[in-house]
């Protein structure tokens, strides 16, 4: 996670091509982000999400949270201060 300016920018890196974002998606919800990054082995892209969640600690109750992913290779991680920089301005 990167913090600026009192936006915190949280970040999921996975090894492959795919996989879930699950607990992401539990911090999103709980947090009330709208902005989150992933990093694997896919081209650069932005998809505006709006996923259905278990809500944690309610049985069956689900919610749903709505955000930006913003996916980028391994190797662009050091593009993630700019980036948060440029979101957070």
């Amino acid at each position: 996670m990167i913090a600026r300016g009192g936006t915190i920018f949280p970040a999921e890196v996975k090894a492959g091509k795919s996989g879930s974002l699950k607990s992401l998606h539990q911090f999103l919800f709980q947090k009330e982000i709208k902005v989150a990054f992933r990093f694997d082995c896919n081209p650069p892209s932005r998809q505006e999400l709006v996923p259905t969640i278990r809500v944690s600690g309610t049985g069956n109750q689900t919610g749903s949270v709505a955000f930006s992913l913003i996916s980028l290779p391994l190797y662009a991680v050091e593009e993630m201060n700019r980036l948060c920089d440029q979101l957070s301005a």
